[in-house]
């Protein structure tokens, strides 16, 4: 069975390297079933056994008997090619599937995260944003908490302040791509 299982392997290798050949992989797969079954092909002679004294079994043809008293023949198995052609291309086209689930799986997530990005970039809380990249440039607007509320827009990273603002209310800020936001005071801010 050894060699069978080597021939399983190289067969499966070839049908997922050459997927068109599906067909013709079949074929060969029942052909390399058939030899191993009935043991033709084998590259390791078979081991003969000798023939009995003819006073222990008088049946063997050496003896004068017939041997077609003692001798079974094995039951042969027949796989049908179109069957195993049919089976193959089941195989291929669950894979298939699996595949196309999987990336259609791929490009879903990818879209929810790319939506959950976008509105990371619409909502900012304490902390300092390079506007344009952390977050959207534009328009933004706080309902304002019960500490005050600070922000700053700034020309660059630690660079002069552009324009501020300090409120407990409701409060507005503008801020261009290129520019920094600080804010400050446990306010939440969203694009507006």
């Amino acid at each position: 069975m050894e060699g069978t299982t080597r021939t399983h392997h190289v067969l499966v290798s070839l049908l997922s390297r050459y997927p068109r050949m599906k067909k013709f992989l079949a074929v060969a797969a029942v052909s390399a079933v058939a030899l191993a079954v009935t043991g033709c092909g084998s590259t390791t002679p078979k081991a003969s056994a000798a023939p009995r004294p003819c006073s222990e079994d008088a049946l063997q043809p050496h003896c004068g008997g017939s041997a077609a008293a003692t001798t079974t023949e094995a039951p042969t198995t027949t796989v049908d090619p179109a069957l195993a052609a049919q089976a193959a291309k089941a195989e291929a086209d669950a894979k298939v599937a699996a595949d196309a689930k999987a990336l259609a799986d791929a490009q879903a997530a990818t879209a929810a995260a790319k939506v959950a990005y976008e509105a990371q970039k619409n909502t900012a809380a304490d902390g300092v944003y390079a506007v344009g990249t952390d977050i959207n440039p534009g328009r933004w607007h706080t309902s304002g908490s019960s500490d005050d509320c600070y922000f700053a827009v700034l020309s660059g990273p630690g660079g002069d302040i552009v324009n501020n603002g300090f409120t407990a209310g409701p409060q507005y800020a503008q801020a261009a791509a290129g520019q920094y936001l600080e804010l400050n005071g446990g306010c939440t801010w969203q694009h507006v």
